[in-house]
């Protein structure tokens, strides 16, 4: 017996069991549970048994749930008994099973039972039962158990093919296909061809499809696709046949798997079955079905010859293949261009990668987009300079290309991309690519290159994308050398460039108060136009002593610088500028620096932490300043954004003061709106003083409908909310 043949048993075994298991609600365990087997008390339940009805069906029946699991039990207890016991038990069971007095479910119930202690003996007993519409499930269940030791089983479940008719018969063959009964293939067969019983010959051919290793079986089923009921069972055929190969293949027998495989590869038209077969043609044949491989990516379904691409990496290692795919890449269409690029990526050997880089300099964007980025999986040294030249091109081609060459693998990267910016012929714009991605790669010895490139090249480009890469590579050791050549660069323009790369390298250091001492140290014998871009990079640096160290220079005689820190100031992140910045407002001679500062000091108002001791106060306090200083809608307006948020007693009493001025009567007529929406429930104070703000602006938006019936169903609201309380 072979071993799939041992497993196909086994399998059956394990759902009959679980089909034995105990039906029952269950009950708590008796205290004192049955430990043996009484074959006289069992005798006792099942005589009793004979009335049961599962529940619900009649109430007045005198077997009980209770009484069906105890004889259950008994029979559990028999079977691990012995050979006797089990003998004894079946016994009792097919009195109940042959008995006219027992209702089908007592009968239904014995059926089970015998999946656990059934022999030979209960055979005549089951066999009839296989022509019973409602008895027939349980008791091909039962033989389908004993079936997988006792060939006088399966030759009952075989000849009730020729005696069964309808719902019956196909269950018999849905059994015997469970079984994977060679013996059962002559018969399943006929009825696969016989067209007068779709449903029956359905069923056979997938029953037929389930008998491993057989391959009378297979030809069973091809003889069904092109037989008399061909129209009937062909697509159960096919995934038949296809489901018999498989395990063909898995079993190891090649070559009988590829022959059915080519059979359904033949017959079936374009589709999943189609494509399926042509996947295990490739697992059997190999190179061999590269024709039909061929065939299926040049096909008019496009979904299909996608899929026959992908089927190309099951041949890796063929260069006849690679060879063959190579050829065939410049006559398809750019959707499949574009599949098949990729798939040579996975393709170990040089002419794929070759054709990879050609695609890379094909007009169809599609195509050559993919090209680039399977590159840079596969692409090497050699793909250095071709990426490069594309990223220049912007758009999808830069993205790609640019991710590209970052992801390009091998200890001669860094090398090729360093001899490729050497070279006098590479374009500027290719160069600074080339940099970019030394830079972005963090190749050994990039920050060394980036100094002396951003120092000295004579491109602006090449120059700037160095300084941009020394901000992402830029150690604490490097931030004076950078600073040192941001004060002095090769050209003006490069400021910027620096200061953004000073910024990131600023915060990515971590020493906030060493990168201060270092802006510290030069900002003041700086040139003139070095000053500005070095007094910005105090807030990057965002420490106390960076605050204190801009201080004096808000009124630096030097307009430039002054201005430049006063923007910054009005920049800071953190609430600790506050007080600077109100000094400014009401000390700058300004009307910019003025109105940048009391912006500012707004901003931070907000950003106080309304979970720190005081903060609401504190904020109402600094709103408050600052309004007495407003003197721009603009200004009235973010205060009133801030007091909104705040929604407290006195941002509603400070929001309601700014109703009567016209330049922010609405914004401030929200902003009531907004904080008794918010905090009217929670707030006792702003819920009594609701009605009189709400009534103030009804009051002033008479020409305002919409704002008007905001209020006024904001009323309502917090007429509900006091009704609650």
């Amino acid at each position: 017996m072979t071993l799939l043949r041992h497993l196909a048993r086994a399998a059956l075994l394990a759902a009959a069991v679980a089909c034995a298991a105990p039906a029952f609600a269950a009950d708590p365990p008796p205290a004192k549970p049955v430990a043996t087997f009484a074959p006289a008390q069992l005798e006792t339940f099942l005589k009793d048994a004979a009335t049961f009805r599962y529940a619900g069906a009649d109430p007045k029946t005198p077997a009980t749930d209770k009484l069906m699991r105890d004889a259950e039990e008994q029979i559990i207890l028999a079977a691990r008994a012995g050979a006797p016991q089990r003998q004894a038990a079946e016994q009792s069971i097919l009195k109940l099973l042959i008995s006219t007095s027992a209702t089908r479910d007592a009968k239904e119930f014995a059926c089970r039972q015998l999946l656990i202690v059934g022999s030979n003996a209960s055979i005549p007993a089951l066999e009839p039962l296989l022509q019973d519409k409602d008895l027939a499930h349980v008791a091909r269940l039962a033989l389908g158990r004993l079936a997988l030791t006792s060939p006088d089983a399966a030759a009952i479940l075989r000849a009730a093919l020729k005696t069964t008719t309808g719902d019956l018969r196909i269950g018999v063959i849905n059994s015997l296909g469970e079984l994977h009964d060679p013996a059962a293939i002559n018969d399943l067969r006929a009825i696969a061809l016989n067209p007068a019983d779709a449903p029956a010959a359905t069923a056979a051919v997938v029953a037929l499809g389930k008998i491993r290793g057989a391959t009378d079986a297979s030809l069973g089923i091809s003889a069904a696709q092109e037989g008399p009921a061909a129209s009937v069972v062909r697509s159960e055929a096919d995934h038949a046949l296809l489901a018999a190969a498989e395990r063909l293949l898995a079993a190891d027998k090649r070559e009988s798997a590829a022959a059915v495989f080519q059979v359904v590869h033949n017959a079936a038209p374009s589709g999943p079955v189609k494509t399926a077969a042509l996947r295990g043609l490739l697992l059997t044949r190999g190179p061999a079905a590269t024709e039909a491989l061929v065939t299926a990516i040049k096909a008019p379904d496009l979904t299909a010859a996608r899929q026959a691409i992908a089927f190309t990496r099951l041949i890796p290692k063929d260069i006849q293949l690679s060879k063959t795919l190579v050829e065939l890449l410049p006559t398809l269409p750019p959707e499949r261009q574009e599949t098949l690029v990729r798939a040579l990526g996975v393709r170990p050997d040089d002419i794929a990668t070759a054709a990879i880089l050609e695609a890379a300099t094909f007009d169809k964007p599609l195509v050559r987009v993919a090209a680039l980025d399977t590159l840079g999986d596969v692409g090497g040294a050699s793909a250095v300079t071709v990426l490069a030249t594309a990223a220049v091109k912007g758009g999808d081609d830069q993205k790609a290309a640019r991710e590209a060459l970052l992801r390009l693998s091998g200890d001669a990267i860094g090398g090729q991309i360093s001899t490729a910016i050497d070279v006098p012929a590479t374009p500027p714009k290719v160069k600074a690519e080339l940099v970019r991605a030394l830079a972005g790669r963090r190749t050994p010895g990039a920050t060394e290159r980036l100094f002396t490139l951003a120092k000295t090249d004579p491109e602006a480009d090449v120059r700037r994308e160095a300084i941009a890469g020394l901000g992402s590579l830029a150690g604490p050791a490097d931030l004076k050398p950078l600073i040192d050549l941001a004060v002095t660069p090769k050209d003006p323009g490069d400021r910027g460039p620096f200061e953004d790369a000073l910024a990131a390298a600023f915060r990515r250091s971590g020493d906030a108060k060493a990168a201060t001492a270092l802006v510290a140290g030069v900002v003041t014998g700086a040139p003139a136009d070095a000053r500005p871009p070095l007094v910005r990079l105090y807030k990057a640096a965002a420490s106390p002593e960076a605050l204190a160290a801009l201080r004096p220079l808000l009124t630096d005689p030097d307009k430039q610088v002054a201005d430049a820190a006063v923007r910054t100031l009005a920049d800071w992140p953190d609430p600790a500028a506050a007080d600077d910045l109100l000094g400014v407002v009401k000390t700058s001679d300004s009307k910019t620096h003025q109105v940048l500062a009391l912006k500012g000091y707004i901003r931070l108002t907000g950003a106080i932490d309304k979970q720190s001791p005081g903060a609401p106060a504190k904020q109402l306090a600094m709103y408050q300043a600052a309004l007495d200083l407003a003197q721009r809608p603009d200004e009235k307006r973010q205060i009133l954004s801030g007091l909104a948020n705040l929604a407290t007693p006195e941002a509603l009493a400070l929001s309601e003061k700014l109703l009567t001025d016209t330049t922010v009567t609405a914004e401030a007529a929200q902003a009531v709106i907004g904080i008794v929406t918010k905090s009217a429930e929670r707030d006792k104070q702003v819920r009594d003083r609701a009605k009189e703000s709400l009534t103030a602006v009804i009051a002033v938006a008479e020409k305002d409908a919409k704002l008007k019936k905001q209020a006024e169903d904001a009323l309502v609201v917090v007429e509900k909310f006091k009704e609650k309380k």
